[in-house]
């Protein structure tokens, strides 16, 4: 057995390699990971066995062992947990360990799921019904999300969706449609905020103090909350009549370094860029960027007053 068992480690992916040597229990691996391989090198022993039996004239008792009947539901076991592993097992890789790959992560094997419903299993039906909506716990949630529903309802994991630069606003609305407004609420409130508090750190001249005081407290105001909803998702007209001032003000310049302190310009502008139809604050930043600059060079300070 234990040539047989030789035989399939060469042959599959389990494991790591070191060298010419084959390293199959990482102690570092998640159980299921290790459970889900070691199922798919247990398949793959059987076939072996099977083929190795042939030459030295042995038969094998498929009825007495039921090794075949055996070998067909690990196969349909092997195929409803292969999804879920392959996916958690991506928390492992370092390039990969941040907040806002989670909730797609997680959504990947719900969705593969979902689809192997259609599928003929014979052993495996209720193991699958089980993970989708775990009708065997009266205590437990009832379906995939339910079980899941504090992390995908996480403002924190939906902004870091949203500001991510593979995913960005589309997945957030994707997964919780319900959130997007609330997102794009909380974006604008905290990168407004973070410009106004860099703005002000950098002020060395006391005549200006007052003015600048004015103009920071509004944007002070008590940050939105899930609850506000659709009421959330746009500045007051005086916030945005009080930041069209400072944009006059205080120059392109000025904007560039204080806009986006912590995020990537070419993420932070495709958060903001994926909404319809931006507000008249959103619609500031945009024609206050580079790009923008750049094919609206010839406008003149009349016409940048007048929108």
């Amino acid at each position: 057995m234990n040539w047989v068992l030789g035989k399939v480690v060469d042959q599959s992916d389990c494991g790591t390699s070191l060298g010419n040597t084959k390293i199959t229990d990482l102690v570092f691996a998640d159980d299921a990971v290790i459970f889900a391989e070691s199922l798919e090198v247990l398949v793959m022993a059987l076939d072996v066995l099977h083929e190795e039996a042939k030459p030295l004239g042995l038969e094998v008792s498929w009825l007495k062992t039921k090794v075949q009947v055996d070998k067909d539901i690990i196969n349909e076991y092997l195929t409803v947990m292969k999804p879920g592993v392959t996916n958690l097992n991506k928390f492992q890789i370092e390039r990969e360990t941040f907040m806002g790959v989670l909730l797609p992560t997680l959504s990947v094997p719900r969705d593969i799921l979902r689809a192997l419903k259609a599928m003929p299993f014979k052993s495996a039906q209720s193991f699958l019904e089980y993970l989708l909506k775990n009708p065997l716990s009266d205590k437990r949630p009832k379906i995939f999300k339910a079980r899941f529903l504090s992390v995908f309802d996480n403002m924190n994991l939906l902004m870091a969706i949203a500001i991510h630069h593979l995913f960005k606003l589309s997945v957030v609305r994707l997964l919780n449609p319900e959130k997007e407004d609330a997102v794009k609420s909380r974006l604008l409130f905290e990168i407004t905020e973070q410009a106004v508090l860099d703005s002000s750190e950098g002020q060395v001249s006391p005549d200006h103090k007052d003015e600048d005081e004015d103009f920071i407290k509004p944007f002070r105001t008590t940050v939105p909350t899930d609850k506000e909803g659709t009421n959330s998702t746009r500045l007051s007209n005086k916030m945005g009549k009080k930041l069209e001032s400072w944009c006059l003000e205080k120059k392109n310049k000025l904007l560039e370094q204080a806009m986006l302190p912590t995020l990537s310009c070419a993420a932070w502008m495709m958060c903001l860029l994926s909404t319809k139809r931006p507000n008249l604050a959103l619609q500031l930043w945009i024609n206050c960027s580079p790009k923008h600059r750049c094919h609206e060079g010839q406008k003149s300070e009349s016409d940048l007053q007048k929108f």
